[in-house]
């Protein structure tokens, strides 16, 4: 059954705008995973497992947040 699944699948991989795609291009997910999270980039380079609490409330801390503002239609890109 493992190999039958495996072998279903060997064609898909993760680009990287984040969709899954099968060899030839055709989009089988919008997200990568149920989470949007790419396993490969859930290490440390030292090899240990990211914190992600940490990480969020390290931004949260250091990045501004302004509720009241919105962004207009320069700002705003659309992904091809």
């Amino acid at each position: 059954m493992q190999r039958r699944l495996v072998k279903c699948l060997e064609d898909l991989c993760a680009s990287y705008d984040g969709t899954v795609r099968s060899s030839v291009g055709d989009i089988v997910e919008f997200t990568f995973g149920e989470d949007g999270l790419d396993p490969a980039m859930m290490e440390a380079k030292d090899g240990s497992v990211l914190d992600f609490m940490h990480q969020l409330e390290h931004i949260r801390s250091t990045q501004p947040f302004n509720d009241d503002e919105e962004l207009n239609k320069e700002d705003m890109q659309v992904l091809e």
